[in-house]
């Protein structure tokens, strides 16, 4: 869910269903432990090490190939970083206005993948020591948002980053 430049990711699934949340006036991402009431804020530590890291690489390009997801057509990108390649697949009709978020938003968020341009992917393939990982988009609809939904649940402890969450 976004809205000016906040968003939350929900993944289900997997052996750590997640809740992600970007609160854009901050510049920092959180994850929501609701099952014990708790928020974890990503560290500066860990923003540190993303900022070193993310400008090692180069940007996602194009490989010239498509895939139809949920019937839309969508262009390959890749990304190859040390350790790892990233497949994006998106379409230049589904973005995030980048004019929402800070000139070095401290943010995971796929969509600012350097060379995306805020494309949202429909689909991602991680591939990594012979192993893969795909997640894909399972449905995309515009809906109405009250700003208070992308802030902190009250009664929420917020604590240091547990990267089990």
């Amino acid at each position: 869910h976004m809205k000016d430049g906040d968003y939350i990711i929900q993944l289900s699934g997997g052996r750590y269903p997640k809740t992600f949340l970007f609160v854009a006036d901050s510049n920092r991402e959180f994850s929501i432990d609701m099952a014990n009431r708790k928020v974890y804020r990503h560290s500066s530590y860990a923003d540190k090490a993303k900022e070193t890291t993310k400008k090692e690489f180069n940007p996602a390009r194009p490989t010239g190939k498509t895939a139809e997801i949920k019937g839309v057509i969508c262009q390959e990108y890749r990304l190859v970083k040390k350790d790892k390649t990233i497949f994006f697949y998106v379409n230049d009709d589904y973005r995030v206005d980048m004019r929402a978020y800070p000139h070095d938003p401290q943010s995971t968020a796929n969509w600012l993948a350097p060379g995306l341009d805020g494309r949202i992917p429909f689909r991602i393939i991680l591939k990594r020591n012979g192993l893969s990982v795909k997640t894909e988009l399972i449905s995309m609809k515009a809906n109405t948002f009250d700003v208070a939904q992308f802030r902190i649940p009250e009664g929420f402890e917020v604590k240091g980053r547990d990267y089990r969450f």
